[in-house]
């Protein structure tokens, strides 16, 4: 019994993706990709500035509160000498 090409639908060879047009695709892609990174490295610097300042802010706030806190004095660091 040997089985023939009876059963074998042209129309899926038709309707199936050439090398060259997937080659095409991928190499689409890739360029699109590659266009969009130095894009993402531009917004996670600006991230990163976000919260920089972001931290800066509450730093500030912290140090505003302690001197609201204790009647305008500051806490300064201890000297060496006892000054």
């Amino acid at each position: 019994m040997k089985r023939g090409c009876q059963g074998f639908q042209p129309q899926l060879l038709e309707r199936a993706f050439t090398l060259v047009e997937l080659l095409v695709a991928i190499g689409i892609i890739a360029t699109l990709g590659a266009m969009m990174l130095p894009a993402l490295a531009k917004a996670k610097e600006k991230a990163q500035h976000a919260s920089c300042i972001n931290n800066q802010k509450q730093l500030m706030m912290a140090h505003l509160m302690y001197v609201e806190d204790n009647n305008g004095y500051l806490a300064l660091p201890d000297s060496k000498d006892g000054r």
